[in-house]
Order: structure tokens, then C-alpha cells, then sequence
């Protein structure tokens, strides 16, 4: 696998007989500029410590450096963005790999076969949720145009399971999403400094400033199983980063909101604790414990049947500390403008003081 300068300012990823994909690189200043590749001139290509370093420059005085490197079965990608001038650059969004298919074109000029899975209509792509809250899961869904994954995502064949993985392997900066360009579903972008709704944000990804401000390194895998894809990514992502050391083993358990939702009630929890239990005698717990998690509509149970359980196990709810009732709204949070927090859920973010949920959470 290796990367290949192309014309107007595009670059190939290419094995020895196919091109797997074809990508751009873009860039954007806080003051309204940008800087794409495929619009400004190439002016110095370098090969560094096994990266190919490609510098553009726009006729409005921004620079994109763009950075590309291959270990293994494995390619990266990384972009920075600076100023002719040298002054200081701030930007809050960068996209150092805008990735599509490379054309039978391109195939037939460089003699080799191109991969297809972002031109056919029966690709799909493996959406990841931010984060496990608001009920989001994994998802293969069809390419549209805008559509979010986050962190990485995966393009595959659901009847051969080829597939091209990109993911980002830094975290601590930017918040990173892989999605297909608003305009065209089938594109892909890789981007640092995503914030909406799916990040949990109202307001816009903050910004870096700085003589050059770099995005995130990006990884591209390609193989005729997604699925090792995944693994492979993974096990990537566990050697460059030293994963959180955790000794006290793995909770084990039972959630009653993804199977049951409104219709939890007391004969379903008492079935669910005996079922446990039997779990538990078969080592399906952690230092000899499993729980019963309740979720809505809990409170019908009585205090009395919740207290009554096998032994080894504990009832757990969930509760929601900061977010009160419409009628409420003297305790609700606001911003750093002054306004108020917007609904969640039917509920409204409350006061981080409200003393009120204190002496719920030491009930519970």
C-alpha cells in the first residue's frame, strides 16, 4: 500500500494492481478563509522520515501542509494550516482527507482496477454513536449526503465484505467525525472539529490557534473482510495508546429501559433477580455481584418489593440530577450568555445546587 501524487492537488491510496481510493485535503481559518487543495497551487512536495509532505499555498495567503505516511497494511493522514506572512492561525475545522472512488478514468490511465464500494448504491457504512447516551447505537446505514459517524466508520460490501476503514487515532484535541461531504454522499470526509447534536453541543467546536495548527492523524485500512478491519483498527488504537487500567473487573448486569421501556413492573424485576441469580451461579457476575437496573417507571414497584431481592443482587436506577419539570424552572441552568439551557428529553436542565437532588440521590 502507498500513497501517490495526482494532479490538481489530489493524491491516490494504491496497492501494486488497484487504487483503493482517491482524496483531497481542506482547511478552515476562524476569519471566513479556507484553503482546499484541489484549488490552490502545489508548491514543494518532500519525502521526511517516511511521510510524503505536500505543501499548497492559496492566493489568500493560507498554507496547507499536508501529511501522508503508510506503516504496514496501514495509511495515515494528517493536515496542518498555517499563514503565508508567518502570523499566528486559528481554526476550529480541518479536514485532512476528503476520500471518494478514483474513477474508471484514472484506472484505465494507470492500468490498475479501482476499488468500487463508494460509487455502488448498495454500500453501506457503519454509523458510530459519539457516546452510548440518548439510546444511539450502531448502525449500517446507506451513504446520504451529511450522514455523521464518529471517530471512524466503515465502508463495506454486505454480499463480499470488502470494506475501507478511516479513523482517528488522537483524541485528546479535537472531537472527530468521518461523514459524507453535505454535497455529495459519495464522499467522505475526515474531520476534525465536529460539534452538534450528536457531540452533545450547542454551541461550535472550539478553535486552536497557533503559528500552524494540526488535525488529527487519520487511519486507513482496506482488506476483503470489515470485520478485521475493525479488529485491526482496534488493535492499533490499543498499542499506540496505553488503554485506563481498571483491576475490579467487569460490572454484569440487566437494563430494563432497551427491552421493556414504559412496561417495567414488579412481576418482570422479581423474574429478572431470579434470573440473575442463576447467572451469577454460572460466574456471570463481578466479586459476587449482578445487578437489576431499573429505568422508567420504577417508582410503581413500591419500596417494599424493591428491597426484597435475592440475595448477591441490589437494585440500581437511573436519575437525572440535573434536569427538572417544566413547573420548575426557577432552578433551571443557564449558559454563559445568560439563556437557558434548552429541553432534554422532556425535561430541562437544572441548577448543578438544587438541593433537592441531593436527598434523592441518597434515597436511591
Amino acid at each position: 500500500m502507498f500513497w501517490k501524487i495526482q494532479e490538481n492537488g489530489r493524491f491516490t491510496l494504491e496497492t501494486e494492481n488497484r487504487i483503493i481510493l482517491q482524496g483531497s485535503a481542506r482547511a478552515h481559518h476562524t476569519d471566513g478563509r479556507y484553503i482546499d487543495s484541489r484549488m490552490s497551487e502545489l508548491k514543494d512536495v518532500q519525502e521526511k522520515d517516511g511521510q510524503i509532505i505536500l505543501r499548497f499555498e492559496h492566493k489568500n495567503g493560507l498554507v496547507l501542509t499536508e501529511k501522508l505516511w503508510v506503516d504496514g497494511e496501514a495509511a495515515f493522514a494528517q493536515c496542518e494550516l498555517s499563514v503565508s506572512d508567518g502570523q499566528p492561525v486559528e481554526s476550529g475545522k480541518l479536514i485532512p482527507l476528503s476520500a471518494g472512488g478514483a474513477g474508471q478514468r484514472l484506472g484505465e490511465k494507470e492500468n490498475k482496477d479501482t476499488v468500487q464500494l463508494f460509487g455502488d448504491l448498495y454500500t453501506k457504512m457503519l454509523q458510530v454513536p459519539f457516546d452510548n447516551d440518548m439510546w444511539l447505537r450502531f448502525e449500517a446505514v446507506p451513504l446520504r449526503a451529511g450522514r455523521e459517524s464518529y471517530d471512524l466508520t466503515v465502508l463495506f460490501s454486505e454480499e463480499t465484505r470488502e470494506g475501507i476503514l478511516i479513523g482517528s487515532i488522537d483524541f485528546d484535541v479535537w472531537k472527530n467525525a468521518v461523514a459524507c461531504s453535505p454535497f455529495e454522499s459519495q464522499c467522505l470526509e475526515a474531520v476534525s472539529g465536529i460539534a452538534d447534536g450528536g457531540t452533545h453541543d450547542l454551541l461550535p467546536h472550539g478553535t486552536l490557534c497557533g503559528d500552524s495548527v494540526a488535525s488529527s492523524r487519520f487511519m486507513v485500512l482496506y482488506g476483503p473482510d470489515y470485520r478485521s478491519l475493525l479488529e485491526e483498527y482496534g488493535q492499533r488504537l490499543k498499542d499506540l495508546l496505553s488503554p485506563l487500567e481498571w483491576k475490579d473487573g467487569v460490572p454484569f448486569g440487566f437494563n430494563s429501559w432497551a427491552g421493556l421501556a414504559w412496561r417495567l413492573n414488579g412481576d418482570i424485576y422479581e423474574k429478572t433477580g431470579r434470573f440473575l441469580t442463576e447467572l451469577r451461579e454460572k460466574s456471570f457476575e463481578n466479586q459476587g455481584v449482578n445487578y437489576d437496573n431499573l429505568d422508567a417507571m420504577w417508582q410503581p414497584i413500591g419500596e417494599e418489593r424493591l428491597i426484597r431481592m435475592p440475595a448477591g443482587s441490589g437494585p440500581g436506577s437511573m436519575t437525572r440530577p440535573l434536569r427538572i419539570s417544566e413547573g420548575m424552572s426557577g432552578r433551571r441552568s443557564r449558559n454563559f450568555r445568560g439563556t437557558f439551557l434548552t429541553r432534554s428529553f422532556f425535561m430541562m436542565p437544572a441548577a448543578s445546587r438544587f438541593p433537592g437532588w441531593t436527598a434523592r440521590i441518597q434515597w436511591i
